[in-house]
């Protein structure tokens, strides 16, 4: 069952520490999974592979998504162009 996040206005959220904001992570890990792959389709679909193609064309791509031990996700890529 997803679960929400906590609720709270953007200053709340900017006001949190990173201890804070992690533990929200690691309590919704199936949120921070769902969010970093839209954040990766996001920049793929519009940076990377966009309209105006600002990075050129990209003829080969490699990507490769870690984590951290806390948790954390992110994506090793590297682009021929």
């Amino acid at each position: 069952m997803i679960q929400a996040l906590p609720e709270g206005t953007k200053e709340e959220i900017a006001g949190m520490t990173r201890t804070q904001r992690n533990d929200i992570q690691t309590e919704n890990p199936d949120l921070a999974a769902s969010h970093f792959r839209h954040r990766c389709t996001a920049l793929w679909d519009y940076i990377i592979d966009g309209v105006s193609k600002p990075l050129g064309e990209v003829e080969y791509f490699s990507l490769r998504i870690g984590f951290h031990l806390r948790g954390s996700s992110h994506v090793y890529m590297m682009l021929m162009i």
